[in-house]
C-alpha cells in the first residue's frame, strides 16, 4: 500500500477517498495495490498508524538515491512558500 500512496502523492491524489476510488477504477492503482481493493477505512488506518513517521523518510531516501545516481541535482530545486488566500470559504 505504500507504493499506492507514493504514486498518489506524485499524481496529486492526496485524499483517501480518491485513492480508494482509484483502486476500484484505475488500473495503475490496482496494480500497485497488488490486485487488492482496500476500502477508505483501511487506507486511512494504514496511513494514520503505519505511514505517519515513515513517509518523509521514504521521500528523503528516494531523493538521496536519485542524487547519488546522477538523475537529479539538488541545486536545481526550489520551494515556493507563497500562500494565496481563497475566497471559496466565505
Amino acid at each position: 500500500m505504500t507504493k499506492r500512496f507514493v504514486y498518489g502523492y506524485m499524481t496529486k491524489v492526496c485524499s483517501s477517498r480518491m485513492p480508494a476510488k482509484g483502486v476500484r477504477e484505475n488500473v495503475l492503482f490496482r496494480w500497485l495495490a497488488g490486485g487488492q481493493r482496500p476500502d477508505l477505512r483501511t487506507l486511512n488506518a494504514f496511513r494514520g498508524r503505519l505511514l505517519k513517521g515513515v513517509l518523509e523518510e521514504i521521500f528523503v531516501t528516494a531523493v538521496k538515491l536519485l542524487k547519488a545516481k546522477g538523475y537529479i541535482k539538488r541545486e536545481n530545486y526550489f520551494v515556493d512558500g507563497t500562500k494565496i488566500e481563497s475566497a471559496s470559504g466565505r
